[in-house]
């Protein structure tokens, strides 16, 4: 039924916008699509398609919108894109292609969205255009006034990351993370603060490196940038008021992703981050209290401070009691001794609480009647004695809770 009913839809040459996502099409891209030649927008996201993209398909000379993503389409991306020059949108994410990015697509002038993530392209990028699985392209120069967002993350692409990014005027999402990029020197490079429109900011899972304190200044003059992704590649030091760090504090910064580098303390940094809704430090070398300017964030939504080296979960009397917004806590994987804060059991919006593998110990509070909205607890691998608190029964939307190897004793409720 569904072929019959694509035989008839490609025989309607008048068809202008033509949406046939999810519709559980199956089978390699039908050429009689070509005839379409007065479509403007086709969509055939979110199906079953295999096989490569149909040359054909790019002679739809008035495209503006191409969204082929989730699907199974491979092969190499076809060099044909010098035929569509009126596309403005382009999805090609979540498929099987391979090889490099078609120097056609690098034409695209009008082109204000590129989304070519999860794929396996390879080879390095045009020395002037970044592009995601692309592994080396040396001598090309492009430019893309339009381009707003730039999606090219989970490739395998490497090499520098050409200058031409660095300079695309309106460009306000820039995602290029698991990837196997480097910048010039391996540091993030100042030139980055030419994109004035910059609201999306990711570079995790690549080779950058550097010390914290010789981070480009310019990079935290972005007036717009909402969320900084800096994790899993080999920035090092401790965060500090003598890197622009400080000038975050007057930005709209939402989110600050720095796991899995290796930041060693904070000693010399306010932290004054009046907006910020997620902080995710973990997986690095922090150690001592967890620092003040943390508890002050009052902004904060998800806190990850896991796998460090703390050994206190403060250094003030309430410690977390102003995150009133606070619903994920991770602090996995350190070092905290003492028992629990009952300030802790404050959090009324707390859905997500992680305080495994920890040296905490004494007798688990007995106030969770007040984490009405508890889903997930781990307290495992701690040192818990005494019995389970009759509170921790009385949350009726946990579905996961670990309190294995401890010390806890006594019998189980009858009753749950």
């Amino acid at each position: 039924m569904m072929l019959v009913v694509l035989r008839v839809v490609v025989c309607v040459h008048m068809l202008i916008i033509l949406d046939l996502s999810y519709c559980d099409i199956q089978g390699p891209i039908s050429s009689p699509f070509s005839n379409l030649t007065r479509l403007t927008s086709l969509n055939l996201a979110e199906n079953h398609l295999n096989g490569s993209i149909p040359s054909s398909l790019l002679n739809l000379q008035r495209l503006t919108d191409l969204d082929l993503s989730w699907n199974k389409l491979s092969g190499q991306i076809p060099n044909v894109f010098d035929r569509i020059t009126n596309l403005q949108t382009l999805s090609l994410h979540d498929n099987n292609f391979q090889g490099m990015l078609p120097s056609s697509l690098f034409t695209l002038t009008r082109l204000s969205q590129l989304d070519c993530s999860y794929n396996q392209i390879e080879g390095p990028l045009p020395n002037e255009l970044l592009s995601n699985n692309i592994i080396g392209w040396s001598k090309f120069s492009g430019k893309f006034p339009q381009l707003e967002y730039l999606e090219l993350s989970n490739n395998k692409l490497e090499g520098k990351v050409p200058k031409w990014i660095h300079d695309i005027p309106s460009l306000f999402h820039l995602k290029l993370s698991h990837n196997m990029f480097t910048f010039l020197n391996g540091s993030i490079p100042s030139s980055l603060s030419n994109l004035h429109h910059l609201v999306y900011l990711v570079l995790s899972r690549n080779n950058l490196s550097g010390k914290i304190p010789n981070l480009p200044s310019s990079l935290f003059t972005l007036t717009r940038l909402s969320q900084l992704d800096c994790s899993s590649n080999q920035i090092e030091g401790p965060l500090s008021d003598k890197v622009a760090f400080s000038n975050l504090t007057e930005l709209f910064l939402e989110a600050l992703q720095l796991l899995s580098n290796n930041i060693i303390g904070y000693s010399k940094f306010s932290g004054n981050f009046p907006q910020l809704k997620y902080l995710e430090l973990s997986n690095n070398k922090l150690e001592g209290k967890v620092p003040k300017w943390i508890h002050d964030i009052h902004s904060l939504i998800h806190l990850k401070l896991s796998h460090n080296m703390f050994t206190s979960i403060g250094p003030i009397s309430s410690p977390f009691s102003n995150l009133t917004h606070l619903t994920s806590l991770n602090l996995a994987g350190n070092q905290l001794n003492s028992s629990i804060p009952s300030s802790l059991l404050n959090l009324q919006r707390l859905t997500h609480l992680d305080l495994s593998m920890n040296d905490l110990s004494g007798q688990i509070p007995n106030v969770f009647d007040r984490l009405t909205n508890l889903q997930t607890l781990s307290l495992h691998d701690n040192n818990f004695q005494g019995k389970l608190p009759s509170s921790l029964f009385a949350l009726t939307q946990l579905s996961s809770l670990d309190y294995s190897n401890n010390e806890i004793e006594g019998p189980l409720p009858n009753k749950l």
